[in-house]
């Protein structure tokens, strides 16, 4: 069975990062490094996006960077 020449990354936003990271090398794809962001639409402790982002063709193996979210910022007293 031919390996496919390309990757479709997938939407992750509202998985968490262990499902994520499962998907990625379900793909085929490396999953890269976690960094968190605040962020008021997402819910704390979900994937917001990815780098590559949603839809981008990729070769298998290409690192994955996921941005996960913190919840909103906190406001100052």
């Amino acid at each position: 069975e031919p390996t496919p020449v390309s990757v479709v990354i997938p939407n992750l936003r509202g998985s968490t990062p262990e499902d994520a990271v499962n998907a990625l090398i379900d793909l085929g794809l490396q999953p890269g490094e976690q960094r968190d962001r605040f962020n008021e639409n997402v819910p704390a402790g979900q994937v917001i996006r990815t780098d590559p982002a949603a839809g981008t063709e990729v070769d298998p193996g290409t690192s994955v960077t996921l941005f996960v979210s913190m919840g909103g910022e906190p406001t100052p007293e």
